[in-house]
């Protein structure tokens, strides 16, 4: 089965426990990956005549965990070279627990550290250091600098297009480091000059080790400090006075009422980008998105994952009205099992992601992708059973927000946003730092 890491057809009974065992340790070692096993219906109706669960050998299968430390001192020899580092970390430093290692790495060089999507988290967004997300959608600071660098730490990240924008502009003159538990993603689309396989703690531990004595030139250092204010400076305008409601204005409400242990999930398409862009995770495991083939409808089915899962911790989703309609039956699970998520819906009434591509790459010609026809959210979700709020006025998120967090209950919070707001973007084919798109900044207001 291609879609899967592995997959098992038993054809007796006795092979299940020992098929189950197995499946188990190939998901989660190595890259983790999903594994199928199928039943046939005979197998299913049949009985065990003895109960073993050895695990079964799988040939090919042995990833490398440890880093190979000749790998890892050349490394070491080309972070001391290096003027201008940038570490890029992806979701595979939050899989392989080694947060504290990459932020024992990035304060040991001073290196300024960017995420993927899905390594939100990884590093502390309020930390000096942090850069946010890079790619198609990620911060200018980010996007504008990483190809002035002349060193790349990238760590457990797959250089998806989302992120490189187009390959042959992407740090065209940067030297590449690339740390990754699965060989196959090294060099596959991005030229590396190092290499480094294994799982990213192992690594980023001996890496740490062989820099122990390591002390950032002052080159470096200037370069960091250059990155800081450009980062200060950069960032994008927040406005708390504007009606219909700015999404930025929301998720920045949103930030002011959740603490680092909350968790916030996301839906696919505009409402996520709003969400990585403006919400500062400061822990990993607490930013949950869709990535790769990004499925609408995932964020408010995810939050009650996550809410059975940690049920001490503030679970609240972010999604838009068209990824809700698909998900939102599941008002009745929430409902019947008490738990107290709270679904954030950003209403615009278009599917805003396809909405704003047609209207920045094809001259305003909109095609289905108006929601005129949705419904009365607020309605909907008590028709359930849930308290709902509708919210149309600055502060009214927090306060809403604030009181569904006290109440403990499942609560939805219907939030009428402006429909034309859209973050600049890389187009297709196009460079990481030929973004297009009106980009506001807080410097431009008096």
């Amino acid at each position: 089965m291609p879609i899967t890491k592995h997959s098992y057809q038993p054809k007796d009974p006795d092979l299940i426990p020992s098929m189950i065992k197995s499946s188990f340790e190939i998901a989660s070692t190595g890259r983790p990956g999903p594994v199928l096993i199928d039943v046939p219906k005979e197998v299913q109706e049949g009985e065990l005549t003895e109960f073993r669960d050895d695990l079964i050998q799988t040939p090919g299968y042995n990833p490398t965990v440890k880093g190979n430390i000749k790998q890892i001192k050349k490394a070491r020899d080309l972070i001391k070279e290096a003027k201008r580092p940038m570490i890029l970390a992806g979701a595979g430093v939050i899989i392989a627990n080694a947060c504290c290692e990459l932020k024992k790495l990035a304060e040991t060089i001073n290196a300024p550290v960017m995420t993927s999507l899905l390594g939100k988290g990884a590093f502390d967004e309020t930390d000096d250091l942090a850069l946010g997300m890079l790619g198609m959608h990620g911060r200018k600071v980010s996007n504008d600098y990483i190809n002035e660098s002349d060193l790349l730490i990238a760590i457990g990240i797959r250089f998806s297009d989302r992120t490189t924008g187009r390959l042959d502009s992407f740090v065209p003159d940067t030297k590449v480091i690339h740390i990754d538990i699965d060989p196959a993603e090294i060099g596959k689309n991005v030229d590396v000059d190092l290499p480094i396989v294994g799982d990213a703690k192992n690594i980023l531990k001996s890496l740490n080790k062989v820099l122990d004595e390591y002390t950032p030139s002052n080159e470096v250092n200037n370069w960091t400090d250059m990155i800081k204010a450009k980062k200060q400076e950069l960032l994008p305008r927040v406005s708390y006075d504007d009606v219909p409601l700015k999404p930025q204005t929301v998720i920045k409400e949103i930030a002011e009422v959740l603490t680092p242990e909350s968790i916030l999930t996301t839906d696919v398409g505009q409402n996520q980008m709003w969400a990585a862009h403006f919400f500062d995770t400061q822990k990993p495991r607490k930013f949950i998105s869709s990535g790769g083939l990004g499925t609408m409808g995932f964020g408010f089915p995810a939050a009650i994952g996550a809410k059975v899962a940690c049920p001490e911790d503030p679970v609240v989703s972010i999604n838009g009205d068209g990824g809700f309609l698909m998900v939102c039956q599941e008002l009745a699970t929430v409902h019947e099992y008490d738990l107290p998520v709270i679904a954030v819906v950003l209403e615009n009434r278009t599917l805003g992601m396809v909405y704003q591509w047609q209207s920045l790459l094809y001259n305003n010609r909109h095609s289905q992708t108006l929601l005129g026809n949705s419904p009365d959210f607020v309605k909907l979700a008590e028709s359930f059973g849930v308290n709902a709020v509708r919210i149309t006025e600055p502060g009214e998120t927090r306060e809403a927000l604030s009181s569904a967090m006290k109440d403990n209950e499942p609560v939805l919070l219907n939030v009428v946003i402006d429909s034309e707001e859209a973050l600049p973007m890389l187009p297709p084919g196009a460079g990481i730092n030929e973004m297009i798109g009106e980009y506001k900044l807080e410097k431009d207001v008096i």
